[in-house]
């Protein structure tokens, strides 16, 4: 991820902090908070950001300084947010259902690979399912950190525990993210894994947490979309 002492020149010193604050994916709520800073302050900021950028909002900027040259992903994000509202309605054909919303996943993220996830009731203790019969995973502290919080990334103590190794024998690699999806019959998780550079970025954090508030806001389900980078 770019760091804010290579961002580009003409931004202040606050100003840099604020675009920090966006490149780890925060709300707008939470930069203010970290600064001491009032909401519409960091509006205001915002709005000068934006224009010294060039750009017209958070997600224009993260792609300006994180990927240089590409094309802001307004058509591809709207192609997401309408595969991802897909799985509020009984589909007729769940699987292609769940094959347009990985692919619009992939293309808003650097993640390759993208699997859905349910929830599944055992005998000692529920686990996860994959919706094409790849295998299983225990829920561990990442699994449940976003069924808890509707997103989450698994940190480095857990990649080398017993859930890191679940799924790394099931051909996930490098960076990993979970997400809690809107509600879908057969679906409750997804999992984003092996990160094209290594590791995920703001926009991809910023994608993640774009579809838990979805899945937040359409249902008390706790579903799950499960994506490999």
């Amino acid at each position: 991820m770019m760091s804010t002492t290579a961002l580009a020149p003409g931004f202040s010193r606050r100003e840099k902090q604020i675009v920090g604050g966006l490149l780890e994916a925060k709300a707008v709520k939470d930069i203010a908070l970290d600064l001491n800073l009032s909401v519409n302050t960091v509006k205001d900021y915002l709005k000068t950001i934006y224009r010294k950028a060039q750009v017209h909002s958070a997600r224009e900027l993260m792609v300006k300084l994180e990927r240089p040259g590409a094309a802001p992903p307004d058509i591809a994000l709207a192609e997401l947010l309408q595969a991802a509202q897909g799985l509020e309605m009984p589909a007729a054909l769940p699987q292609q259902t769940l094959a347009r919303l990985g692919q619009a996943v992939r293309r808003c993220t650097r993640a390759q690979r993208v699997d859905f996830w349910r929830v599944v009731p055992g005998p000692m203790e529920p686990f996860l399912s994959n919706d094409a019969g790849r295998g299983t995973l225990r829920i561990g502290g990442f699994i449940q950190r976003v069924l808890d919080r509707g997103w989450a990334r698994m940190e480095a103590d857990e990649a080398h525990g017993l859930e890191g190794r679940q799924c790394a024998a099931l051909g996930y690699s490098g960076d990993l993210m979970g997400v809690r999806c809107a509600p879908a019959p057969r679906v409750h998780l997804m999992l984003l894994g092996n990160p094209v550079e290594g590791s995920f970025g703001a926009l991809d954090l910023a994608t993640a947490r774009l579809l838990a508030r979805l899945a937040h806001g359409a249902s008390d389900h706790r579903s799950l979309l499960s994506a490999s980078a």
